[in-house]
């Protein structure tokens, strides 16, 4: 009888052991073992193995993906903060990379990625920062795991993902909480403390690449093509002696700044709530006046965009971009609600009837370069035909791979319309 219970241990064992065993793969073909939260301890600097994410891919193999999360950066000004109904509030990094980055780190391209919600929700543990239906560590290793072996512009190959929680403003139209320029201030301070930190972030440091969607997209803008003096920042890391080039893809930003929040249309488009509780926020009021006020008294002015297409030569010389906007099929009859408010500002209309939407679409965005064209030596404007974050997906593709695409310095493919502003191709 004794046997026969050890028998019977033992295979309940085997058991146990091949089905953990089969649920612990992770990879493009089978993502049945992706953990869905971030595995080991919370600010822990030792990496954490993720089990089974071993991975061959473009013919080199990973011994397994590593993640360290909830990093700290510039905690005297924003210790960790867990928010509630999806919200995180606070200033901490995750590290997504091969368990091979440490050891030969300057192989590797560093790629931030800061997440959407308007300023005001969303947080690395609790939303994606790619907007798929995959969770933030599943589609990180992922991506990681993707482009294994590949050539990246570092020259090296395969990319470290980074991942910035930033401080929250408060949302739904109220205000009083981190307001701007509180989250351009973080941005900056994440690049610097990654880069001042060599021993806990593996990776090349003399390319930046960022991808941001959405709000991410304004923050990715904010923080490479804005002088490292504007807004002051206080961070816990001072800025480089010299800076990184960095590579940035704004997918779906915020084109528009401070547009009348009592003016119920512009152009024949709506300005949405979410765009109009964005503003409220980040300004300090729901006060038309008193926001134009707070903006004038800041030094330099609270516009970024402004403040972009009238920056230095040294600045726009560090940087290549590609925007992302989504165009026609949505409520905004022609192209993306958050992208509209800025045509007129930049003399380009949509007509009485919208006109071709990919066309002005992309006339916007070049004439926003245009203004800055004697300096800005790289930018490309894609612009999908659909919506909002449309054509994001679980896997790498459509304007996500061409985000990688550009971020790795590889041929670009997409199945979307691809514009160019005249200054380079891709």
């Amino acid at each position: 009888m004794k046997r026969f219970y050890l028998l019977l241990v033992a295979l309940l064992g085997l058991t146990w052991f091949s089905a953990s065993g089969s649920a612990q793969i992770c990879n493009p073909s089978n993502t049945s073992g992706c953990p869905a939260l971030f595995p080991g301890a919370r600010s822990v600097k030792t990496p954490t193995a993720v089990p089974g994410t071993g991975y061959t891919s473009n013919g080199v193999t990973t011994a397994s993906i590593d993640v360290m999360w909830g990093l700290g950066y510039n905690r005297s000004v924003c210790p960790y903060s867990e928010g509630t109904g999806g919200n995180q509030s606070s200033c901490d990094l995750a590290v997504i990379m091969p368990h091979e980055a440490p050891s030969n780190p300057n192989n590797y391209e560093i790629v931030f990625c800061f997440h959407g919600g308007g300023g005001s929700s969303g947080g690395n543990e609790l939303n994606d920062c790619w907007a798929s239906s995959a969770g933030p560590v599943q589609q990180s290793i992922l991506y990681v795991q993707k482009y294994l072996g590949t050539p990246n512009a570092v020259g090296g190959q395969g990319i470290v993902v980074i991942l910035v929680n930033y401080r929250l403003t408060a949302g739904g139209g109220l205000y009083g909480t981190n307001s701007f320029p509180a989250q351009w201030q973080d941005a900056k301070c994440a690049v610097w403390h990654v880069l001042a930190n060599s021993s806990t972030f593996p990776g090349n440091k003399s390319l930046i690449g960022m991808y941001g969607p959405s709000w991410g997209g304004t923050m990715v803008w904010w923080a490479a093509e804005t002088p490292d003096n504007a807004y002051a920042p206080s961070c816990d890391s001072s800025a480089p002696g010299t800076d990184p080039q960095y590579r940035i893809v704004a997918a779906w930003p915020a084109l528009a700044w401070l547009y009348p929040l009592n003016n119920a249309s512009f152009d024949n488009v709506n300005l949405t709530q979410a765009y109009k509780n964005a503003i409220i926020g980040q300004m300090n009021s729901n006060v038309e006046s008193t926001i134009q006020a707070n903006c004038a008294a800041m030094s330099p002015n609270c516009d970024p965009v402004e403040n972009i297409v009238s920056a230095n030569l040294a600045v726009y010389q560090n940087v290549q971009a590609l925007f992302q906007f989504g165009s026609y099929g949505n409520s905004c009859a022609t192209a993306d609600c958050l992208v509209m408010p800025y045509w007129n500002t930049l003399g380009v209309r949509a007509g009485t009837t919208g006109g071709a939407a990919g066309g002005n679409l992309y006339n916007l965005a070049a004439a926003f370069d245009g203004l800055s064209a004697p300096i800005r030596p790289y930018m490309q404007i894609l612009w999908p035909n659909c919506f909002h974050e449309c054509d994001t997906a679980s896997t790498p593709s459509g304007s996500q791979a061409d985000a990688f695409n550009f971020l790795l310095m590889r041929t670009q493919t997409t199945s979307g319309g691809l514009g160019g502003s005249g200054m380079g191709s891709f």
